[in-house]
């Protein structure tokens, strides 16, 4: 007698070599489940998560409940929505005590000059500053004075103004007041905590900050912050070339590539951009 065929929602290929290597379907799929209930951002009930990841109701509630017994799923009481538990959080928290901005920005640093076509630098906060901790070149002829180990003012190079827009003011007031007392930010018409308040404001508002030749003549340069998990900013992402030939269109290639690595890199380390 011939075995009747399983229903397709009830086919589970046990294998799958698509991506080069003998795998578990199953626990791919299940991890789908997982990280979409995890892009919703909140609980989400089974019909929902189903349609999320075009499968039926009742496929869906085999994987969400395999995922509960093990703890990465739990039910909303009250409405029965399922939600992350507490083992998704546990793994998550690991994986993020194991990201390393500099670390892992650095390794991207390459690719991302060759995207942007600039040369290109990460910095972080250091006990001097904003320090930068690794420079990829494009091999544009640039000639600067800063390198790895530099510290950026903040009122004076769009690096720094990262740092002065979204570090706590209380963490930055000490070297703001330093450069206002040795004029550093005379060329952009900065000289008083007030002006670098307003600018650090602006900077804010536009989520970019961009220099032509306020730090280093005919050098133009736009940064982005990189944020973490918990929204702290961990470091930025900054390009530079030559006034003429770097794009300083706020709305330009160069200015939204930028802008996409520093979101990439954000999203890394699970901030929500």
């Amino acid at each position: 007698m011939t075995k009747a065929s399983p229903a397709e929602d009830d086919i589970e290929v046990e294998t799958s070599e698509a991506k080069g290597g003998l795998g578990i379907q199953s626990v791919e799929i299940g991890m789908g489940v997982l990280a979409a209930l995890a892009g919703e951002g909140g609980p989400r009930s089974l019909s929902h998560i189903g349609r999320l990841c075009d499968m039926s109701r009742t496929k869906a509630h085999r994987y969400l409940t395999s995922l509960e017994r093990s703890g990465f799923v739990e039910r909303e009481p009250g409405t029965g929505h399922y939600r992350l538990g507490a083992k998704s959080v546990e793994v998550g928290l690991a994986a993020l005590a194991g990201l390393d901005f500099p670390r892992f920005g650095s390794e991207l640093l390459p690719e991302i000059c060759r995207d942007v076509g600039e040369s290109v630098f990460v910095s972080v906060w250091g006990d001097r500053g904003a320090t930068i901790v690794r420079w990829e070149d494009s091999g544009s002829p640039v000639t600067v004075n800063v390198r790895v180990g530099s510290t950026m003012p903040l009122v004076q190079s769009a690096t720094g103004q990262i740092f002065g827009a979204f570090l706590p003011e209380d963490v930055t007031a000490p070297f703001v007041a330093d450069e206002l007392k040795r004029g550093l930010g005379n060329a952009g018409n900065i000289r008083t905590v007030r002006d670098a308040q307003a600018l650090f404001a602006r900077v804010r508002r536009s989520g970019v900050s961009l220099i032509q030749g306020s730090m280093l003549p005919s050098i133009a340069a736009v940064c982005a912050p990189v944020f973490d998990n918990s929204g702290k900013l961990v470091g930025g992402l900054t390009s530079l070339g030559l006034m003429g030939n770097f794009d300083p269109d706020p709305e330009g290639r160069t200015v939204r590539t930028v802008l996409e690595w520093a979101h990439r890199l954000s999203a890394r380390l699970g901030a929500r951009v």
